[in-house]
């Protein structure tokens, strides 16, 4: 009968090869994919001809970006697009206005350009353009139509890899809201990524190992002695809220008997070291474990290409650890601990080092200056390992193993000190330079003004937030049934939209905010359906099919005539920039960005069929709202999946 140390060997043989297999088919897959360059989208085109513009009057086009007019700037009335020109010109050792003036005699020669103005500010001058909606647009919905799906993606990734961490649920404990942030900001910069030609692979870095597991089966061994059949009735009814319960009780256990501490962890160090009983209740525990998470995903179809937990790199930090003293990245000292020497540590984000990560206080009151360096432990004398030792296995083996080109953590931004000192060890043992593994840190989502804690059960379960809001949904649609005289039961397709808004819901009200802020948890604001944002832009997007619905009598080959009115200049602006706003999310991995986009989208589409008439407009001005109206539709079903929210057909 194998041994519990090979029953693990052999689950993450099979993890291994079946993690390898499918990068390989997605690998494969990718290079089937045809995506358009940046050279194939109009916005992309007038940047070119900007920038070689500026290079030809021997200025660094890098130094200013076309966006569309800042909404305080004077004098924006019927600008489409418009960038500052200060950094340029001072780089340039010029004056703004004057720079500014050139740039804009040249421009105006561009045949997609009307006009170009230049308004001087304060260390600075803008140049406005105008466009020639009747060139520059036809081009830009002609590139919806034949892109469809695909409209907003670009090749730059050209096949590289990149793996990004997100979600990494602790075992034995239940999704809460906390869990949230790093699920869905993980997923959408998963699509986004691959939007931009990556081959995105997703993991689910899962807690399942090392001291917190320690306490966890403590707990179960000290319930099933106490109270045998009752505990193994919980279990079975409730096993994912049961093992919650007991790891929150060993926290009250533990205040009362302080060894109950120094016995999880020794119970965590014999489940390293392949006791036999243990790991077969990490197998059971783990499996009830994951029942209760897949609800979750299945729920906010959230996928995974490999869930791969700690315990995965158990046989792997070995030779890491071996490496890094062979290199003398590590040492061992005086307790026989294998440490990593304080020292000063380069801040990636900032290209900049860093030299207080590493210093701690020996007393409350020391001055910064009397700071001294601490040593972080990777080995300790027992022979234990930790989440670091645990982390840099796990670099390892997706920089080198896997061949990524690109490896993102989405993970809490508290976590940055233990992210640089990692990234620091990999970069100093050759397995991952820095730079190619970014923090993408994201803030806390608090309750009351304070963060989320399981172990004191200040929580709220994210299952439980998911169906309530699903609830509040299909109340929303039995109101208005009820409004109108019908029976108030749902249909099995109202049920369906039921979800999409409730679900989008809880996703958009996430990510439409900037990932580094802190979010203060409202349970009943989470529930609403009456803060516009998802469901407003659901609604609208609904709408527009309506409109199509109707239309007849149209020409798809059309033009745009000269006398379109001011919103749909700025709809126009808004889809040609749509996949320069996707670019903009990717390089700065904030899918808020997108979100924004929306928002402002939907705002204008509303202004637009509410104050022009698409299927009563003379030629060519139907066939061209038409049009118009179809593109809307697929920019904002692309942008929404890059989001990870559905459209329903109508609501």
């Amino acid at each position: 009968m194998p041994s519990g140390k090979d029953k693990l060997a052999e689950f993450n043989s099979k993890l291994d090869a079946q993690v390898k297999s499918d990068l390989q088919k997605k690998i494969a897959d990718a290079k089937k994919r045809s995506l358009p360059s940046f050279e194939d989208y109009s916005f992309f085109k007038l940047v070119a001809d900007v920038e070689a513009i500026a290079k030809k009057l021997k200025l660094n086009p890098e130094a200013f970006k076309i966006t569309q007019p800042p909404a305080k700037l004077k004098g924006t009335e019927g600008v489409d697009l418009a960038f500052n020109v200060g950094s340029v010109a001072r780089e340039a050792g010029k004056d703004p206005e004057e720079v500014a003036k050139e740039l804009a005699d040249e421009i105006t020669n561009l045949d997609v350009v009307s006009t170009v103005d230049v308004i001087p500010l304060k260390g600075g001058a803008f140049v406005n353009i105008k466009l020639n909606h009747t060139s520059y647009s036809v081009g830009v919905l002609d590139e919806i139509k034949k892109l469809s799906d695909d409209f907003g993606s670009f090749n730059e990734g050209d096949g590289k890899v990149v793996i990004l961490d997100y979600s990494a649920p602790n075992i034995a404990k239940d999704m809460t809201a906390g869990h949230l942030r790093s699920t869905i900001i993980g997923y959408s910069l998963y699509k986004i990524y691959e939007a931009g030609g990556y081959v995105s692979f997703g993991i689910n870095h899962l807690g399942d190992t090392g001291t917190t597991f320690g306490k966890v089966i403590y707990q179960y061994n000290k319930e099933m002695s106490e109270r045998g059949d009752e505990f193994k009735n919980e279990l079975e009814a409730d096993p994912s809220g049961t093992l919650m319960r007991i790891y929150r009780k060993f926290g009250e256990e533990s205040i009362k008997d302080p060894k109950a501490m120094d016995e999880a962890r020794e119970l965590s160090l014999k489940l390293e070291q392949g006791d036999d009983e243990l790991i077969d209740l990490w197998f059971k525990i783990r499996e009830w474990s994951m029942e209760c998470f897949y609800k979750v995903y299945d729920k906010i179809h959230v996928p995974f290409d490999g869930m791969m937990g700690e315990s995965f790199y158990e046989d792997k930090m070995e030779g890491e650890v071996q490496e890094g003293l062979k290199k003398n990245v590590f040492k061992k000292n005086e307790e026989g601990a294998v440490v990593f020497p304080g020292q000063p540590l380069s801040d990636p984000s900032t290209g900049k080092e860093n030299p207080n990560v590493m210093k701690t206080r020996v007393n409350k009151n020391d001055k910064a200056e009397d700071m001294v360096w601490k040593d972080e432990i990777i080995v300790k004398p027992s022979g234990g390992t930790l989440y670091l030792t645990r982390d840099i296995a796990t670099i390892k083996y997706r920089s080198t193993d896997l061949g990524a080109e690109r490896l993102l953590y989405i993970i809490g931004k508290e976590q940055k000190p233990h992210m640089m000192m990692l990234y620091n060890i990999a970069d100093q043992l050759g397995i991952c330079k820095l730079g190619k593994a970014q923090h993408i840190a994201f803030g806390h989502l608090n309750m009351e003004g304070k963060k989320m804690k399981t172990r004191e059960g200040k929580v709220i379960l994210l299952n439980d937030i998911l169906d309530e809001t699903v609830e509040a949904a299909e109340e929303l649609i039995k109101k208005r049934k009820a409004d109108t005289g019908e029976k108030s039961d749902l249909t099995a397709e109202e049920k369906l939209i039921a979800n999409k808004v409730g679900i989008g819901t809880v996703i958009y009200n996430d990510l439409r905010q900037d990932r580094e802020k802190d979010i203060e948890f409202n349970p009943d604001a989470a529930k609403s359906l009456d803060s516009g944002g998802c469901p407003y832009i659901q609604y609208t997007y609904c709408r527009l099919g309506s409109i199509l619905k109707k239309a007849e009598n149209y020409s798809d080959k059309f033009e745009v005539p000269d006398d379109i009115s001011q919103v749909e200049k700025k709809i126009l602006v808004v889809l040609s920039a749509f996949p320069n706003t996707v670019s903009e999310a990717m390089k700065s991995n904030s899918p808020h960005k997108i979100a924004n986009m929306l928002d402002s989208l939907t705002q204008l589409v509303n202004t637009f069929y509410q104050s022009q008439d698409v299927n009563k407009a003379p030629e060519p001005l139907k066939s061209f709202r038409v049009a118009l109206v179809k593109a809307c539709q697929q920019v904002i079903r692309n942008a929404s999946d890059l989001l990870h929210f559905e459209m329903p057909e109508r609501m």
